[in-house]
C-alpha cells in the first residue's frame, strides 16, 4: 500500500481529461472555421441554382461534418497518463515529482523499495496541493470568434443574396430588353427609310417589318427572352440582307458599264463631235448625265440648219457603231431600199421573195389571178403568228430515252450523293453560267442602246417633229372633236357623211404628200418610196369606192364646217385615230416603220432606256446600301449575345445556308451532238464515187482502193478535235463523258499523225483482208 501513489494517479487522470477537452476545443474551432467558409460559398451557389432551402441544408451539413472530423482527430491525438502528469509538473514547476513517482511505482521491483517509498510520499504530498485547472487551461481561440460570424454570413447570403441577384437580373433583363427593342425599332426604321419617298414599300420588306413588330411585342409582353429576341431579329435581318444583296447583284449594271468603258476607252470626246458629252457620260456609266446630254442634243437639233443636223446625226450614228461594232456594217436606213424592212437592213439578208413580189409587182398578182392558186398563195400571212423556226425552237425537245418494254425496264437506281468536289465544281459552274448570262444581258442592252441611238440619229436627220409637238397636235384634235360634239345633230346627214369621207381622204393625201416631200428633201427624188405611193393610191381608191358607213356616235364624227377650215398643218395632226392605231399595231416597239424610216418614238425609247438604266443603277446602289445597313443592325443585335449564343447563331446560319442552297442540277441527258457525214476519200481518183459504202467490198473490181490525202484528213481530224474541245469548254458535253471524248480524239490525232493511209489502200493498223476469190 505504501508503494501506490493514489493522489498522484487522480491528478494524472484529471490532467488527461483536461488535455482532451483543450485539444477538442481547439480542433473543433479550427474545423468550424474552415466549414463556415466552405458553407458560405457552397450555400450561396446552391441557393442560386437549387433554391434557398437547399442552401441552408448545405450550411448545416458543413458544420456537422466539421464537428465530427474534429472529434475524430482529437481521439486520435489523446495522450497517456505519464505525459499528462508531466504536463502538470511543467506547468506548476514541480520538477517531475509527480511523473517520477508514478513511473517508479510501476517499476518497484527493479528499484530499491526504500527509494520508491520516499518518492511516492513526496509526490503524494505535492499532489494534495495541485489544482489541475490551474495547470492545464482550456482556451477558445480566434477560430471560435470567426466561425460563428462566417456561419451567420452564410445563412444571410443564402436568405438574401438570391433575392438580390434575381432583382439585379430582372433589372438587367429590363435594360437589355429596352436596348433590344430600341435596336429592333432602329432596324425597322432603317428598312422604312431605305425606300424612296414616293415608292411603295416592298412586300418582302413588309414581311420583315411584320416579323420585327411581332418579336418586339412578344419581348415587351415578356413572352420572349431578350437574347432569343435578338437572335431571331438578327436572323430575319440577315436573311433579308442576303436577299437584297442578291437583288443588287442582279440589278447591278457593272457588266454594262465595263462593256461601255471598254468600247469607248480609246475614244476622245472630240472624235464624236457634238455627241462627245454623251459618249463621255456613257463611258463613265453616268446614265443620268447621258440622258440629259441626249435630251440637250435633241432640243438643240430643232434650230440647226440641215448641214449641222446631218453632222449631229452622223456623230450619233458613229457613237452607236462604237457601242455595237456588229452594227457598223449595216446599211443606212436613209439610203436603204424602200421595200426592205428594218430587220432585213440590220441582218443584211435578202427579204422573203413572196412579200416582196406582193408589194413591188402588183401586175404579176393581177396576171396570175386567173391561174389556180396554190396553198402558199391562198393562205394569207398573219403578222401576229411567229415564224416556223421560232415555233420549232419554242417546242421543248424531249430528252427522255424511248420507253423500254416491260421486261427490259430496270428499276431506277438510287442516286449517289455527290462528293464535295463535285458540289464545288457544280457551284462554280452555276456561278460562271450566271456571270455569262449577266454579260449577255449587258451586251443585249448595249445593242438596244446602239439601235435606239441610230434611230434617234435618223429622226434628227429627217427633222421629224418632237414628241411634245405630236402630243400637242393630239390635244388640238381632241379639242376639235369636243367642239364638233357640241354642234347640232342636223348636220350629220348622209351627205355630211360623204363629205366627211372626202375630207378624210384629202387629209390622208396631204399626209402622204408631206411624207414624200420629206423623203425627196433627204435624198434623191428617185429614192422615194414607190410602195408607199402605191399603197396611198390604193387606199384612196378603196375609200372612194366604199359605200357610206352607217351613222356612228356623235363623238366619233367630226363636223363639216370645222374640218373644211383646218390648215394643212392641223390636218397632219388631226389624222384618224383608227389609222394611227392600225399603224401602231403593225409596228412593234423598238422597230422601224415599213418604209425604212425610224419610228416616231425613237427619242422616247432612247430616253426611256437611259432612264431605266439610271434607275437600275440607283436601285442596285440602294439595295447594296440597305443590305449593308441591315447586316450592321444584325451585328449590333448579336454583339449583346454570349459566346454560347454566338456559336448557336453560327450553327443556325450554317443550317440556313444548307437549307437555302439550290438543289442539285438534274442529270444532263446523254450527249447526242448533230454530226455531218464526211467522206475522206479522194473522189477525183475514184470512178465509183457514187457507189454506196456498204457495197464497196463485194462489188469493187480488183485493184487498189483510192487513198485519201493525208493532209486533208489530218486537218479534218484536227478541226473535229478542236470543235469537241470547244464543246467541252462550253459545258455542252456532260462531265462524265469529257475524258472519254478527249481520249477518242487524241487517238484519232495520233493515228493520223503516224500514218493516214497505207500504200496498199488500207489503214496502217487495220488487219489485212483475206484474198478475194473470183
Amino acid at each position: 500500500m505504501e508503494h501506490r501513489p493514489i493522489k498522484t494517479m487522480q491528478v494524472a487522470t484529471k490532467a488527461r481529461s483536461r488535455h482532451f477537452v483543450a485539444t477538442l476545443v481547439a480542433s473543433v474551432g479550427g474545423s468550424l472555421l474552415v466549414a463556415s467558409i466552405a458553407a458560405l460559398v457552397l450555400g450561396v451557389v446552391s441557393a442560386h441554382f437549387l433554391g434557398r432551402d437547399f442552401g441552408l441544408i448545405v450550411i448545416t451539413a458543413a458544420l456537422i461534418v466539421a464537428i465530427i472530423v474534429a472529434i475524430l482527430q482529437t481521439l486520435r491525438r489523446q495522450r497517456p497518463l505519464i505525459e499528462s502528469v508531466a504536463a502538470v509538473d511543467r506547468a506548476l514547476n514541480l520538477k517531475d515529482r509527480l511523473s517520477s513517482a508514478l513511473d517508479l511505482s510501476r517499476s518497484a521491483s527493479a528499484v530499491d523499495p526504500a527509494f520508491v517509498v520516499l518518492a511516492v510520499r513526496d509526490a503524494e504530498t505535492a499532489a494534495s496541493n495541485v489544482r489541475v485547472s490551474d495547470a492545464l487551461l482550456v482556451r477558445f481561440g480566434n477560430a471560435w470568434v470567426l466561425w460563428p460570424m462566417l456561419s451567420l454570413a452564410a445563412v444571410a447570403a443564402v436568405l438574401y443574396v438570391p433575392l438580390a441577384a434575381s432583382r439585379m437580373h430582372h433589372d438587367k433583363e429590363q435594360v437589355l430588353s429596352s436596348q433590344t427593342r430600341l435596336a429592333i425599332a432602329e432596324a425597322a426604321r432603317a428598312i422604312e427609310d431605305s425606300r424612296e419617298p414616293d415608292a411603295p414599300i416592298d412586300e418582302a420588306d413588309e414581311q420583315v417589318l411584320a416579323q420585327l413588330r411581332e418579336i418586339e411585342a412578344e419581348l415587351s409582353a415578356g413572352r420572349r427572352a431578350p437574347d432569343q429576341a435578338a437572335i431571331d431579329s438578327a436572323a430575319a435581318l440577315e436573311e433579308r440582307a442576303q436577299a437584297l444583296e442578291a437583288e443588287a447583284r442582279r440589278a447591278d449594271p457593272s457588266p454594262l458599264a465595263e462593256m461601255l468603258a471598254e468600247d469607248l476607252r480609246n475614244v476622245a470626246p472630240d472624235e464624236l463631235g457634238q455627241a462627245g458629252m454623251l459618249g463621255e457620260a456613257l463611258r463613265d456609266a453616268d446614265f443620268a448625265a447621258a440622258r440629259e446630254a441626249l435630251r440637250e442634243l435633241i432640243e438643240s437639233s430643232r434650230a440647226l440648219p440641215d448641214f449641222e443636223r446631218e453632222l449631229m446625226a452622223e456623230d450619233l450614228r458613229k457613237l452607236s457603231e462604237m457601242l455595237d461594232p456588229d452594227a457598223a456594217d449595216l446599211p443606212d436606213p436613209a439610203f436603204a431600199r424602200p421595200d426592205q424592212t428594218p430587220s432585213d437592213q440590220e441582218s443584211g439578208t435578202e427579204q422573203d421573195p413572196a412579200p416582196q413580189n406582193q408589194q413591188t409587182q402588183p401586175r404579176d398578182a393581177a396576171q396570175d389571178a386567173d391561174s389556180p392558186p396554190n396553198e402558199a398563195e391562198t393562205t394569207p400571212p398573219t403578222p401576229s403568228a411567229p415564224p416556223i423556226e421560232e415555233v420549232r425552237e419554242s417546242k421543248p425537245e424531249s430528252t427522255e430515252p424511248p420507253a423500254q418494254p416491260p421486261m427490259q425496264q430496270t428499276p431506277p437506281a438510287s442516286p449517289e450523293p455527290p462528293s464535295p468536289a463535285d458540289q464545288a465544281l457544280d457551284q462554280q459552274q452555276r456561278e460562271q453560267q450566271t456571270e455569262q448570262e449577266r454579260r449577255d444581258q449587258a451586251r443585249q442592252a448595249a445593242r438596244d442602246l446602239s439601235r435606239n441611238l441610230r434611230d434617234v440619229a435618223e429622226q434628227i436627220r429627217q427633222n421629224e417633229p418632237p414628241t411634245e409637238q405630236r402630243e400637242s397636235g393630239q390635244q388640238n384634235q381632241q379639242q376639235q372633236q369636243s367642239q364638233q360634239e357640241q354642234q347640232p345633230d342636223a348636220a350629220k346627214t348622209p351627205e355630211g357623211q360623204s363629205s366627211e369621207q372626202q375630207q378624210q381622204q384629202q387629209q390622208q393625201q396631204q399626209q402622204q404628200q408631206q411624207q414624200q416631200q420629206q423623203q425627196q428633201q433627204q435624198g434623191d427624188p428617185s429614192q422615194a418610196d414607190p410602195a408607199a405611193q402605191r399603197s396611198a393610191r390604193e387606199q384612196s381608191t378603196q375609200s372612194s369606192s366604199d359605200p357610206p358607213s352607217p351613222p356612228k356616235d356623235p363623238s366619233q364624227q367630226p363636223g363639216r364646217g370645222d374640218q373644211a377650215a383646218q390648215e394643212p398643218e392641223q390636218a397632219d395632226s388631226a389624222a384618224s385615230p383608227q389609222a394611227d392605231q392600225g399603224q401602231e399595231q403593225g409596228q412593234e416597239q423598238g422597230q422601224e416603220q415599213p418604209n425604212g424610216q425610224p419610228s416616231p418614238d425613237a427619242v422616247d425609247r432612247a430616253l426611256d432606256q437611259l432612264q431605266n438604266m439610271s434607275h437600275q443603277q440607283r436601285e442596285a446602289m440602294r439595295k447594296a446600301s440597305q443590305s449593308q445597313s441591315l447586316r450592321d443592325k444584325a451585328q449590333e443585335l448579336l454583339s449583346r449575345a454570349s459566346p454560347e449564343q454566338r456559336e448557336r447563331i453560327a450553327d443556325l446560319a450554317r443550317q440556313f445556308a444548307r437549307d437555302s442552297a439550290p438543289d442539285e442540277p438534274a442529270e444532263a441527258p446523254p450527249w447526242s451532238p448533230s454530226t455531218t457525214p464526211v467522206d475522206a476519200r479522194d473522189r477525183r481518183a475514184s470512178s465509183d464515187s457514187g457507189r454506196n459504202i456498204g457495197d464497196i467490198a463485194p462489188t469493187l473490181p480488183p485493184g487498189d482502193f483510192p487513198a485519201s490525202d493525208p493532209g486533208t484528213l489530218a486537218g479534218q481530224v484536227r478541226d473535229a478535235a478542236a470543235s469537241a474541245e470547244r464543246a467541252i469548254e462550253g459545258q455542252a458535253i456532260p462531265r462524265r463523258y469529257r475524258d472519254f471524248v478527249r481520249s477518242v480524239y487524241r487517238r484519232y490525232e495520233d493515228r493520223t499523225h503516224r500514218s493516214i493511209v497505207a500504200p496498199d489502200g488500207r489503214d496502217a493498223d487495220a488487219p489485212a483482208s483475206p484474198p478475194r476469190s473470183d
